[in-house]
């Protein structure tokens, strides 16, 4: 009977080895109790639970639930970190600089639209605990991520083709015109000049003649 339940014990223990986020000391009966409720192939879930105490077990519960979706945010966030770092090998050097100075934003963004889907899994209660599995779907968080990635792209290209529509827009003339136009020399220089050669005679004598110029002779 004991070589039994050594092997019940050992087949739940290699059944239940590839569950994340389960800390290695649960116990096997609630590894059971996940790999009964959870389609790893299909869902992402936390696991959270708490002693019931003499405040009764709709405390317990509710302190379970809050440590599920803290979990299942933890192991959601991975995920999406997986598939922008994918996404990430689409986008040539010179415009990764942009992503990546929003990642952290846009990865939260995902993460919170994801939770808003999260689903209370099951609740049980084992050796005085209760135990709550708050799961997501994997398609969900794989479609809101490729969302917000392609939601952020449409962004920078209808800012860049602001900007291509706006320099395209321009021409010279316009250019030309919205600029003031400037002297290079001062005004109150050319006035000054123009008073003064106003006032001073000039005469022929002032000037060498092109007989007596040597350059000429």
């Amino acid at each position: 009977m004991k070589k039994i339940l050594a092997f019940i014990i050992t087949a739940v223990f290699v059944g239940c080895s590839g569950l994340p986020s389960v800390p290695s000391n649960t116990s096997p009966t609630v590894l059971n109790k996940v790999s009964e409720y959870v389609d790893l192939k299909s869902e992402i879930y936390g696991l959270g639970y708490n002693r019931i105490s003499s405040a009764g077990t709709f405390v317990a519960e509710g302190k379970a639930k809050k440590e599920s979706l803290a979990k299942l945010k933890k192991n959601v966030a991975s995920e999406v970190d997986t598939y922008f770092n994918d996404f990430l090998k689409n986008v040539d050097p010179y415009s990764k600089s942009m992503f990546l100075s929003s990642r952290n934003e846009l990865k939260n963004y995902a993460i919170d639209s994801i939770l808003l889907n999260a689903s209370q899994k099951e609740t049980f209660e084992i050796d005085n605990k209760i135990y709550m599995i708050s799961t997501v779907e994997r398609k969900d968080v794989f479609e809101k991520s490729k969302f917000t990635f392609l939601e952020y792209t449409s962004n920078i290209k209808k800012r860049l083709e602001n900007i291509y529509s706006d320099v395209n827009t321009n021409s010279f003339e316009n250019i030309n015109n919205k600029s003031p136009q400037t002297n290079l020399v001062p005004e109150a220089t050319i006035s000054q000049e123009s008073s003064e050669n106003s006032e001073t005679n000039i005469s022929s004598t002032d000037f060498t003649s092109l007989e007596d110029d040597p350059l000429f002779l």
